[in-house]
């Protein structure tokens, strides 16, 4: 959909009509439909890079509408080459550097079929993929590595599938709620922790903190106990956990209704909302009915002040990324309503409509990344690829040897760089390729040269590293990584 003013169809009859159509706006547009079972999963990684990183271990649990478990799926995966993991990470999990690179463990190219698998929906049916604050984080993570490895990256979104991040849902509960689940406090912040081992431990729920198969089983858990307790929250919740909900209800609101976005920076916060226009890739900016237009500048260049923080008279709302919209008769909850005030700042937004054409056009120009010289993982969003691309991707994961692979040629450079990369860190020893090997080295140089890059690169490389790696990580990477010339620390062996 292009950007465009979403007031054009809106009612007109001043602040009684606005009163009447969001008593009358849908409570969130469609009641949750039946799905035939749930995927609950995790993935620890190489660090908290969505781009650049990769998942080290990966574990889901799937089970049937009633949160029974069916079957598991669990997979450690080799280190790619180019990757160089985060010590801190390696501190979080327990990982040893040197068990990251057992030849025993499946290759990349490997696992993610496997988790492609895993994660695959039954044909015919619709599936809910519980995550636990994975929505901006797990989920990314996978679709790289799938996209990176020549597999469709959207398998947990579109055809009626819902997502549905635990961690919100708990924020939710926790807010409309309180003390329908223990959540603790931490005693070093004086302040609420939402950490999973934590509210996990709270509500008498095994968890081994993180693994990614204890995680997993934790969190499916957690979901169950929300479902029991807290239906009207799951409800909720659900209804926002599909792209082609969430902008239906954003749809229906522009016609005047308010919508209740609920957000957790810190401390929980609904925002009286009405939408102002959105882009072709699902981002809508709202305008936040606590501010008067006469909030917005004359001038209007860059929406990014004014749009990201708890106190900007705007909002971005990605329809795609499950945002939480609590319907109308729920704002109780929250000790929200509907006040004549509010309604007036309402009619005033609809009334300024050159204010909202200055938001629409700052919205259509503004860049949300900031990028110079993107990778192939950071265009992942950058379009689809062509159906000669399409029918080239089918015969490399079906060729039967990397010969093979490295003769398929591609349209789309992120395709050329992925399969250069794989083909050349999954060849087997004394495989003769003559002038293809300059040709793959070439489609690929950068991405293998990551490690080697400055600290101040965009992705984890040694020189970041080394400044907080202990002498065991070091001893590791002068052998992972001999063109350094690391001198290994004395007295440690693998």
């Amino acid at each position: 959909m292009a950007d465009r003013d979403l007031f054009e169809t809106a009612p007109t009859g001043g602040l009684a009509a606005l009163k009447r159509a969001d008593a009358s706006m849908p409570a969130n547009d469609a009641r949750p439909a039946p799905v035939s079972d749930l995927v609950c999963y995790d993935a620890e990684t190489s660090d908290a890079d969505v781009r650049h990183g990769q998942i080290l271990q990966f574990g889901a649990v799937s089970a049937d509408a009633n949160f029974r478990p069916c079957a598991e799926t669990q997979i450690r995966i080799r280190r790619l080459p180019y990757i160089v993991p985060a010590p801190e990470a390696l501190s979080v999990t327990g990982f040893d550097p040197y068990d990251l690179d057992d030849p025993s463990l499946p290759t990349e190219f490997t696992a993610a079929q496997q988790i492609r698998k895993a994660l695959a929906v039954p044909h015919g049916g619709t599936r809910i993929f519980l995550t636990f604050n994975g929505i901006r984080f797990d989920d990314e993570m996978i679709r790289t590595m799938l996209a990176r490895n020549l597999l469709d990256p959207w398998v947990t979104s579109g055809r009626g599938n819902r997502r549905v991040d635990v961690l919100s849902l708990l924020q939710v509960v926790n807010a409309g709620e309180p003390g329908a689940i223990a959540v603790p406090l931490d005693l070093s912040t004086g302040k609420l922790s939402f950490r999973l081992g934590a509210v996990a431990t709270a509500n008498a729920i095994d968890i081994v903190a993180h693994d990614a198969m204890g995680d997993s089983r934790a969190t499916l858990d957690l979901a169950h106990l929300i479902h029991t307790r807290c239906r009207w929250a799951w409800d909720v919740v659900l209804a926002c956990g599909n792209a082609d909900l969430v902008e239906r209800q954003l749809r229906a609101a522009s016609t005047g209704s308010i919508v209740w976005a609920f957000s957790h920076f810190g401390e929980a916060d609904l925002a009286p909302c009405l939408p102002i226009c959105a882009d072709g890739g699902r981002r809508w900016i709202l305008a936040d009915l606590r501010h008067a237009p006469s909030a917005i500048p004359s001038s209007l260049d860059d929406l990014g002040p004014l749009s990201f923080g708890r106190s900007t008279p705007l909002k971005v709302m990605r329809a795609a990324a499950a945002p939480v919209i609590i319907p109308g008769h729920e704002i109780a909850r929250f000790g929200a309503s509907v006040t004549d005030d509010l309604m007036a700042n309402a009619q005033a937004w609809r009334d300024a409509t050159a204010t909202r054409e200055r938001i629409t056009a700052a919205h259509q120009s503004h860049s949300y990344t900031d990028r110079t010289d993107p990778t192939s993982e950071e265009r992942l969003y950058d379009g689809f690829y062509g159906n000669q691309d399409k029918q080239a991707v089918s015969r490399f994961i079906a060729a039967a040897s990397w010969d093979e692979r490295s003769r398929i040629a591609f349209q789309d450079p992120r395709l050329s760089d992925y399969a250069a990369r794989l083909v050349l860190t999954n060849l087997p020893p004394g495989t003769e390729l003559d002038a293809r090997l300059d040709q793959l080295s070439a489609r690929c140089a950068s991405a293998l040269a990551r490690p080697f890059a400055g600290k101040d690169s965009r992705w984890m490389t040694i020189d970041a590293a080394i400044d907080t790696a202990d002498a065991r990580w070091i001893q590791w990477a002068s052998e992972a990584f001999p063109a350094l010339g690391l001198s290994p620390p004395a007295g440690v062996r693998p």
